[in-house]
């Protein structure tokens, strides 16, 4: 990973139980230093039925992100996401601004443990995006492409 990226760990509405072990999990596994933030009010988000689009949450992510000083920003939320392709998302990333969300609500589990898996699973992944990592064929590397 490239040296000397903070990155901003941004709960939208809430903080999950597990947000602790959660940046502690990314910093060792991506080597990057995190700070948490958590914004108890929504921004305003287009909406397709019950669902929010994934793509306007990253500018206040991106300007969040600026104000803390950090490189980087992932933002967590419990709101089913979409982009007008596809019928939901897991999560979106950019790139270009160094910015994803991801959404938990469909990873969900009575077994904790296995809703914070799929939760660093995904965060992974889309975090992978912004180091430029491309989908990967193999079903077991953390950007396979998954669709359900």
């Amino acid at each position: 990973m490239p040296e000397n990226n903070e990155l901003l760990l941004l709960f939208f509405q809430e903080v999950l139980p597990f947000a602790s072990k959660l940046k502690k999990e990314l910093a060792e596994y991506l080597k990057l230093k995190i700070r948490i933030k958590v914004m108890l009010k929504l921004p305003p988000a287009k909406r397709r039925g019950q669902q929010k689009l994934a793509s306007d949450f990253l500018p206040i992510l991106l300007t969040l992100s600026q104000s803390a000083g950090c490189q980087l920003g992932l933002g967590i939320i419990a709101d089913d996401l979409y982009v007008p392709a596809l019928n939901f998302v897991f999560g979106l990333a950019s790139p270009r601004i160094k910015m994803a969300i991801v959404s938990y609500c469909r990873f969900l589990s009575t077994n904790e443990e296995v809703t914070f898996k799929r939760l660093l699973t995904e965060c992974v992944h889309e975090l992978g995006h912004l180091f430029n990592l491309p989908y990967c064929q193999n079903s077991h590397c953390v950007m396979f492409f998954l669709i359900h």
